[in-house]
């Protein structure tokens, strides 16, 4: 599995995503341990093709969340902007889902810290919506 993590190609990140979704506890645990155990950035892109194909807000939700902490984990800036475009998404009446989309896409960004998670708070905290800019403003504090 770490060594499909860095295949930056489409058909790898469907397999991770097709496995991600048929897991569910300790196997879909273990399977991004193992994407992430190295803290390699090169698994950076495939993570990030994952939440694009997904949908977070839907049946993927547990599946993009478990992504979003993966990319803090791997702590590289290159998934900054995966994370910036993932904390802006909007849906009326989003809910639960919606705030822990949110929650955890900023949290990846404080934990990869840098000047690239700095400016992307900074911007966030100044043009995200109302649930953002609440979301970056605890995540300071």
């Amino acid at each position: 599995m770490a060594a499909l993590g860095k295949i930056d190609d489409s058909t790898a990140a469907r397999a991770v995503q097709t496995v991600l979704r048929a897991a569910t506890g300790p196997l879909r645990t273990a399977v991004i341990e193992a994407l992430v155990a190295e803290r390699d950035p090169r698994v950076v892109p495939l993570l990030s093709r994952v939440i694009a194909e997904s949908t977070p807000l839907g049946s993927d939700h547990d599946v993009v969340v478990a992504m979003l902490d993966a990319l803090g984990a791997v702590g590289s800036e290159k998934a900054v902007p995966t994370l910036v475009t993932t904390s802006r998404v909007k849906r009326l009446f989003g809910g639960k889902k919606l705030k822990r989309v949110k929650e955890h896409a900023v949290a990846a960004i404080v934990q990869i810290g840098g000047a690239a998670g700095t400016a992307a708070l900074d911007d966030l905290a100044k043009s995200g919506d109302r649930a953002l800019k609440k979301v970056v403003a605890q995540r300071r504090h």
